[in-house]
């Protein structure tokens, strides 16, 4: 899960530049952030799960459970190195989650610890340093979610890595390498496996008045990091011609997990099967 919710790292890249389009394809371009730009990010995320309890010479146990989460973050740029953010000041303006098991029906949506909040983010060396308005660092809960939505900060684009200076044709697929992927994903552990990235091109469209080319793409990954995860996500990307930033992103696809616990000396095993779903949309604030 946590890795999937890192796909919201590729939103974090900006700055405007010409669009280089003919009947042989579109040429993608990059720029380097700017100091003082801002952006909204809107972020979905639903996960419905069956998960059963297999212990020894007892019958399996099984629980249903969803959980769904919705994020308005509004971002800052402080400081950039070439190609990248180095630090940046994000106000969560809106972090809620609803959880539900079994026939539970209509539960209240929850603020998450981070909801009305600001943090300032920059990375030192691989590890993100995460302060609040008051200069001291957040509570472990406040710290994790804001870790896991900043993963983009100090770190190039994977996206424009790959798609800077390449012309692609409407109809053309191409393969984004599995070690970008990983980056894309926020899945560099080395316990985690990304397969490369088939990214069809499937039409050009404005976006916010900015040409963006539309991405069909499969997303596989293997995770160890605690329980094994395995996702098999479809859905479609839109990143900017003229600035190879995400703007927009819908994936969904079936999710499992299994992991082997200990209790009073005793080994059982606990596997989950699920859909997973996240979206998200960004655009630039206007002063």
């Amino acid at each position: 899960m946590r890795l999937l919710l890192c796909v919201a790292a590729v939103l974090l890249w900006m700055e405007r530049a010409s669009v280089q389009g003919n009947d042989d394809g579109y040429t993608f371009q990059h720029k380097s952030p700017v100091v003082d730009e801002q952006w909204t990010n809107k972020v979905q995320f639903d996960m419905s799960l069956k998960t059963k309890y297999r212990y020894p010479g007892q019958e399996t146990q099984q629980t249903i459970s969803q959980d769904q989460q919705h994020q308005v973050r509004e971002l800052t740029v402080l400081t950039v190195q070439p190609g990248y953010s180095t630090q940046v000041k994000v106000f969560f303006k809106k972090a809620s989650r609803q959880t539900r098991t079994g026939e539970q029906k209509d539960q209240e949506w929850l603020p998450q610890p981070v909801n009305g909040k600001t943090y300032v983010v920059r990375r030192a060396e691989n590890e993100l340093i995460v302060i609040n308005q008051h200069g001291q660092v957040p509570p472990d809960d406040e710290l994790t979610i804001v870790k896991q939505s900043m993963q983009s900060i100090g770190r190039p684009n994977p996206l424009a890595q790959f798609l800077t200076g390449r012309t692609i044709a409407v109809g053309e697929t191409v393969q984004l390498p599995a070690e970008l992927a990983s980056s894309f994903l926020g899945s560099s552990q080395a316990t985690s496996q990304s397969k490369a990235v088939p990214m069809k091109l499937v039409k050009i469209r404005d976006i916010d008045g900015v040409s963006c080319g539309i991405f069909a793409a499969q997303i596989q990954n293997i995770s160890q990091n605690g329980p094994r995860t395995s996702t098999h996500m479809t859905g479609h990307l839109a990143v900017q011609l003229n600035t190879c930033r995400t703007v927009y992103v819908s994936f969904r696809g079936p999710v499992t997990m299994r992991q082997t616990r200990m209790v009073a000396n005793q080994e059982y095993t606990v596997e989950a099967t699920g859909s997973l779903a996240v979206a998200m949309r960004t655009a630039k604030i206007q002063r």
